[in-house]
Formats: structure tokens, sequence, C-alpha cells
């Protein structure tokens, strides 16, 4: 804490603000606002300072140098319980300041000299001199003017404390209102939320390689994901047969289909066929050789029994026999049903990815986006689309991969 001479510190101004002083402290400041406009006004700006100042000054300030100590009857009001909430204040608030009132109260009640209310007497606060008043015998009478003074500081305490939470709200609600305005996207994303301002600032997702950031903050920025060059060829339109009508399928393959997988053995999925008994399922090569067969099953999903090679393109089919019939999917004019397995190269830059965004469905949709995995990002930007059902971003998301496997 400074002296009468010197200003207060930034650190004493915070730690008034932050209430984190202790009484004596606080106190010491309270007084130098007294003597001090300019510290006041650092503390509430100039124009608050000023209606402030001028009742700070005459509580604090004497005009004379009449000492001021508590009267007989104060004094034993206190000692035995009868003071009035107003004398109580002003005894125990002149006890902090005056251990030759303390040493009078022992004389009518030693357990209560021995511990004031407000804290122990213990020897006097070195403040300034001319602005404390001098302790020595005294008229020992409390002055209509020293009662005046002591209200007009309680009232002034509370002005300046009224004051400056109402210069703290204002800031903090135009500060609050300066970043909502800053932000162009707020999206829930699992336990958390993602943030992007104005600057392209984006929030909650540090923990991402700078690369992958980038590409976070330019899907959420646009809206749009690039395509990946992985799956192009994957796709293809049905082939046109002259004569022969655009039938719909039996049945239909669910995944995978027209993306990019990451496991060497992947796991074969379709609808049921109405009456159909069992299934058979036989995947290609990029050159039509078969790799792959599986023998009747009854189940709707099949596991490739052989590790296929990364890197490389397959298509499958799936045939129902149902009586004595048997239905193959797709087959003429259909597109082939096609996928690609991620190479060597990928998949680790893929699992390091994954080990940085675990949490995020907007990252993992993102990362698995860029990679071709269209089914798993797929399901990363549904579930973003439901804990955020009314952005447009995260629809647009979803929607931009679900379009991928149509071109």
């Amino acid at each position: 804490m400074q002296s009468e001479h010197q200003h207060l510190t930034a650190i004493d101004l915070d730690g008034y603000r932050q209430r984190k002083l202790d009484a004596a402290a606080r106190q010491e400041c309270d007084r130098h606002f007294a003597i001090c406009e300019e510290c006041l006004g650092r503390l509430l700006g100039d124009k608050q300072s000023r209606a402030v100042f001028s009742q700070l000054k005459e509580a604090f300030v004497s005009s004379d140098a009449e000492p001021f100590h508590l009267s007989l009857e104060e004094l034993r009001s206190y000692a035995t319980d009868t003071a009035d909430e107003a004398t109580r204040t002003i005894c125990e608030s002149h006890f902090e300041i005056c251990p030759q009132c303390v040493r009078e109260l022992k004389t009518f009640a030693p357990s209560r000299a021995s511990a004031p209310l407000r804290g122990q007497a213990a020897a006097k606060p070195q403040y300034p001199g001319k602005w404390l008043p001098q302790a020595g015998r005294g008229p020992g009478l409390l002055t209509a003017r020293r009662l005046a003074g002591v209200f007009s500081l309680a009232a002034c305490l509370l002005l300046i404390w009224a004051a400056w939470r109402n210069v703290s709200s204002l800031q903090e609600s135009a500060h609050s209102h300066r970043e909502t305005s800053q932000i162009v996207v707020r999206l829930k994303d699992g336990t958390q939320e993602i943030t992007l301002d104005r600057s392209g600032s984006l929030t909650g997702l540090e923990g991402l390689s700078q690369q992958a950031q980038a590409e976070v903050r330019d899907a959420l920025a646009t809206a749009e994901l690039q395509r990946p060059q992985s799956i192009a060829g994957l796709s293809a339109p049905p082939i046109k047969l002259l004569g022969a009508p655009a039938n719909a399928p039996p049945f239909d393959l669910v995944s995978p289909i027209a993306t990019v997988v990451a496991e060497e053995q992947p796991t074969l999925r379709w609808k049921p066929l109405r009456g159909a008994t069992s299934y058979t399922i036989s995947v290609f090569d990029a050159t039509f050789n078969q790799v792959a067969k599986s023998g009747a099953v009854s189940a709707l999903e099949w596991s490739v029994p052989v590790p296929l090679q990364r890197g490389s393109t397959y298509s499958w089919q799936v045939t129902a026999r149902r009586d004595h019939q048997q239905i193959t999917v797709p087959s003429a004019p259909a597109p082939r049903a096609q996928f690609k397995l991620l190479n060597v190269e990928e998949i680790k830059q893929l699992n390091s990815a994954k080990e940085q965004a675990a949490n995020s469905h907007l990252a993992l949709g993102v990362l698995y986006a860029r990679a071709g995995l269209l089914d798993e990002a797929e399901k990363q930007f549904q579930a973003l689309v439901e804990q955020n059902p009314q952005s447009s971003v995260a629809g647009k998301l979803f929607q931009t991969v679900q379009s991928w496997r149509k071109k």
C-alpha cells in the first residue's frame, strides 16, 4: 500500500475491485480515495468520481483538530448490550482505530474488550496523520457533526461500491455483446462448444494440428467441403440399355458404396429381400477378378475373410436365394457397388488425427470427409446436426457428404 504522497498501485485497485483486500487494507484504500481524486477516478471513471469525492472528503477529513473518543454512556450501553444498532456500529468502527477506548471498555466489560465484534483492536494503523483523528483524551462526545460524518462515510462507501458494480456490469455487458456480435458460427460439439468469429479465430479445438484446424475453420466459414479425389470414379450413373426399363432393384445394398474404407477386411451390409432364405456375397478387384466369396449366409452382413490390398478399388455383389430363384444386386443397368481402401500413409495420418479429435463430431466429420470415408463422415455430421438442429452450417455439411455418392 502506498503512502499519502503516492498513488495507489494497479495491484491495490485490482484487489479493491475484486474485494480481495483484508479489512485494514480496504479501509486504507477508502481513506486514500478521500484525499486523492485521481485514484478515485482510476477506480470509477472521472464523471462518477467527482460525484463521490466531495462526500468522501467531508466524511474522512476533519476540519478541526478536536480528538474524538466514545462517551461513557456509549461505552456502557455497548458493554451491556443495550446500545441501538447505530451506536453499536459506531462503537465497533471506532474500536478498530482507538486502543484508548478499548481500554476504557475493559472497565465495563473485560470480555467484550478482549474481542470486539469487528476484529481485534490492536495497535493503531499508521494512516497519514492529517486525515486520521489523533488519539488522546478529548471531550468524549459523539457530536452531531461526527455522527453525520460516520453515516456520510457509510453512504459514500456504498455509493463507491454501487458505482463500481454499475461500471463493471456495463463493461461486462459491452464485452459480452462485442464477443457475441463477432461470432459467426457457434456449435455444440459433444461436451464442448466450438465458435468461429469474424476474424477467423477458431475456439474449442486447440488440440488439433494447425492443418486440421485450418480445414475445420474453412468448413465452418463456407459451410462447404471439398470433394476428395479418393472417391472419384467410385460412383457412376446407371448403365443405359436400349429397350430395357429402369426398374428399381428388388433389395438394396447398404455399405460400403462409393466410399473409402479404413479396414483391410471390411464388413459388407445389405437390406433383406422378402422371402429370401440365404445370401451369397462376392468381392471383385478392379479387373473384375473375384477375390473373395462367401457361402450361403442368413445374416444381413458379412466380413471379408482375407485382407484386401491397401490403396486398391473393389466392387461387390449380393445374390439372394428365394424359392428356386437367384437374384443378384447390383446388376446391369445399375452401377457397380465400389469401395476403395486407404493406403498405408493415409491410414497413419488418419489415426494420428483421430487421436487429436476423439471427442469432436465436427473435427472427425471433416477429417473423415477429407479422407473419403463417407460412412464415418455421415455418422459424425448426423450427430452434429442432432446436437444443433437449428444450425444451417451443420445441416449443409451433412447434406454435402450425402450428395457425393450421387456424383
